[in-house]
């Protein structure tokens, strides 16, 4: 994988807007046909672990990325940053995706544990460090997301509180625009700060989050 910025990988030339060896659109079904392929392996674990540590599974209709989804960052992470299409791929660590939320009370903390001890028993390991707690009293966003990896596949999964991730749902169009590489500076301040506001109206952080983990983002 070549270096952000970079011009030229083995194999492939960087031209005008575009490299010259590599489709897009064939890595993004490449890595969503693999995603599909593992699917019910992810899904299986993830429900049992929900359900022996007390927890439950939320948005399972999303436990795939869209592929249309995947094509969007890859092209424009291409041409962005310069690099291939197959090294934009490799950023991406959501392709498969889950959430389980447990009660907002003194056991949430030791149920995410042994939740990960549990899939680290099925042969998960965090990916990269990827662990980070948004636990910030001026986020945009309150929740722990874990990127795991099981053999050379990839899952995200996130821990909430139910209040925590009633309101990711109910902000989803607000997160949208915040995130739009189309919107204006004053669309993204303005978005931000209102979901800024309604997170701290809510009472969404866990109990003892600061013992999880990863860093405070």
């Amino acid at each position: 994988m070549g270096g952000e910025g970079s011009g030229e990988q083995a194999g492939h030339e960087f031209r005008g807007n575009q490299w010259t060896s590599g489709s897009a659109e064939h890595v993004a079904k490449t890595r969503m046909a693999r995603a599909k392929e593992v699917e019910p392996v992810f899904t299986g674990d993830i429900k049992e672990i929900a359900s022996s540590t007390g927890g439950t599974p939320k948005g399972l209709e999303f436990r795939l990325k869209s592929e249309s989804s995947v094509l969007d960052k890859i092209q424009r992470d291409s041409i962005e940053k310069k690099i291939s299409p197959d090294a934009a791929a490799e950023t991406i660590t959501d392709l498969n995706r889950y959430t389980i939320t447990y009660p907002n009370d003194e056991q949430w903390i030791n149920n995410v544990q042994t939740a990960q001890n549990r899939l680290k028993e099925k042969g998960y390991k965090v990916y990269m460090d990827k662990q980070k707690k948004y636990f910030n009293s001026n986020s945009n966003y309150i929740g722990y997301n874990t990127v795991m990896q099981k053999g050379k596949d990839i899952v995200e999964i996130q821990f909430h509180t139910q209040e925590s991730y009633t309101t990711k749902e109910h902000l989803h169009k607000i997160y949208e625009t915040f995130r739009s590489p189309k919107a204006s500076k004053v669309e993204k301040y303005t978005a931000h700060k209102k979901m800024v506001k309604i997170w701290q109206a809510v009472k969404a952080t866990p109990v003892k989050w600061a013992a999880l983990s990863g860093v405070v983002i």
